[in-house]
């Protein structure tokens, strides 16, 4: 999938004063106004949401990001939303609404602070399955298509590499602002409006344009179990926290809320995202995976039917989805005798690379370098097929990560006398292996004895060796 790489009408003043805004900022009927907040079911009354929601975002509150200077852009450089999942060393920050944002306590959720980067990984996973896998067969998603957005993970105060268009969402606790009582609110069609046009309102690039706020979600009452979200259950908080964070992304580019009574999403059984406890979302939905809605009512709009898939579409586009194999693939070959070279490489079948060893110890190497068409991939398939003449081989598979200057060890097996296929699915943390320069990738897998061997020259031969990226 592409790292492509993403609450309501809410306007509590006169009608006459709604139409004039709508007018200004070329709103569609159905789409998000100004403040957006998401609400546990039951806990407001609609005169109080309307007052919530009256208030105008103001891209002078925001803490600031400005954009480096590019290198000449990538084929990445699309609109892209950074989630700032806030650490013990980051500093507080603010929205454009004025709320300020510390750090994302996960032992609130039953997970010890050594398992931070794991919740945050498996919250990025499920936000990229909300806009881009789950939108399988949808118009977002079709025919080699997908929506033309990237959302990654990030710092405030950082800007992504290659990126010339980028707009925050903060997670973590809330600390102090006019929202921190909700679960999360959102600067609504403030990145684009629902014909595609932005940023809107004033909002300016590199600004935060919406909150999630962690404390409250894991405090969300009436769940079953009880300690749904505080046992430390991945699924559970996961859920609750993607279904905000989703929802917020959802706002910035135009949607509206959605009743969860009669909407349809691309799952049968599953609830309404754009669904909120401000209308009739029930507490106990909030930890099951919700979609995106293809078509629904919004109660806060005299229940104006909406099409929330299609507005996506309308409002950020489609590109090609990067899935598929990687680009400009070199292969280098040392401490061997070789025969054969990538054309030999590219399928499963009898044409092979083969390489003998210069020396018992000596390492049989490859290391290869192919261009990426993202800096940030969602995941790289990295796929070998090797075998020995001799047991008592071991293979090395390394990525060099870029922030660090050195190889990673992404994996080490032992190789046998016939054909075994290594599949390696890495998703976690992809941007580190690309160079920022370049969008290049390098890998080097390795051979080398750990025991005595059978025959001199030992040998190695490859079947198959493919880079791909995958949604």
């Amino acid at each position: 999938m592409k790292s492509l790489c993403f609450a309501l009408l809410a306007v509590s003043l006169t009608v006459a004063a709604m139409v004039c805004v709508c007018s200004q900022h070329q709103h569609g009927p159905n789409e998000a106004h100004s403040t957006e907040v998401d609400l546990e079911f039951g806990q407001y009354t609609k005169e109080q949401i309307r007052e919530f929601e009256s208030r105008k975002p103001d891209s002078s509150l925001s803490t600031k990001t400005h954009a480096a200077n590019l290198d000449g852009g990538h084929s990445n450089d699309v609109l892209t939303i950074v989630i700032d999942f806030k650490d013990s060393s980051q500093p507080t920050t603010s929205d454009v609404i004025g709320n300020f944002v510390g750090e994302f306590e996960v032992d609130e959720f039953g997970f010890s602070a050594s398992d931070f980067q794991m919740v945050v990984d498996s919250i990025m996973a499920e936000v990229q399955e909300d806009f881009f896998t789950e939108l399988a067969g949808t118009v977002a998603n079709e025919n080699g298509m997908d929506l033309e957005i990237n959302i990654i993970e990030g710092d405030i105060g950082t800007p992504p590499p290659g990126v010339s268009e980028f707009y925050y969402i903060q997670v973590g606790t809330g600390e102090s602002g006019p929202f921190i009582f909700a679960l999360g609110v959102a600067a609504g069609s403030s990145v684009r409006n629902s014909s595609g046009d932005g940023p809107n309102n004033g909002i300016e690039i590199g600004d935060v344009v919406a909150s999630v706020f962690t404390d409250n979600i894991q405090g969300i009452g009436g769940l079953d179990p009880s300690n749904a979200l505080s046992s430390g259950n991945i699924e559970f908080s996961r859920n609750a926290v993607v279904g905000t964070l989703s929802h917020e992304i959802g706002h910035v580019l135009s949607l509206s809320h959605v009743n969860n009574d009669m909407s349809v999403q691309p799952t049968s059984d599953a609830a309404p995202i754009m669904g909120t406890g401000a209308i009739d979302l029930p507490n106990q939905l909030r930890i099951t995976d919700r979609e995106f809605t293809l078509t629904g009512f919004n109660e806060q709009n005299g229940n104006a039917q909406v099409f929330h898939i299609q507005q996506m579409v309308d409002a950020v586009g489609l590109d090609a989805s990067l899935a598929g194999p990687l680009d400009n693939i070199s292969l280098t070959i040392n401490a061997g005798t070789e025969s054969g070279g990538l054309a030999e490489l590219e399928n499963d079948d009898s044409q092979v690379v083969s390489v003998l060893a210069a020396a018992v110890d000596v390492p049989v190497q490859f290391e290869v370098v192919a261009d990426s068409p993202t800096l940030q991939p969602p995941s790289l398939n990295l796929t070998f097929e090797p075998r020995s003449n001799t047991p008592n081989v071991n293979q090395t598979i390394e990525l060099f990560n870029f922030n660090t200057g050195v190889f990673d060890v992404v994996d080490q097996r032992a190789v046998g006398t016939d054909f075994e296929t290594t599949v390696l699915d890495l998703n976690t943390n992809t941007f580190s292996f690309i160079d920022p320069a370049n969008c290049q990738i390098r890998c080097r897998v390795s051979y080398e004895p750990t025991g005595p061997v059978v025959f001199f020259p030992w040998k190695i031969e490859l079947d198959q060796l493919v880079f791909e990226i995958s949604e």
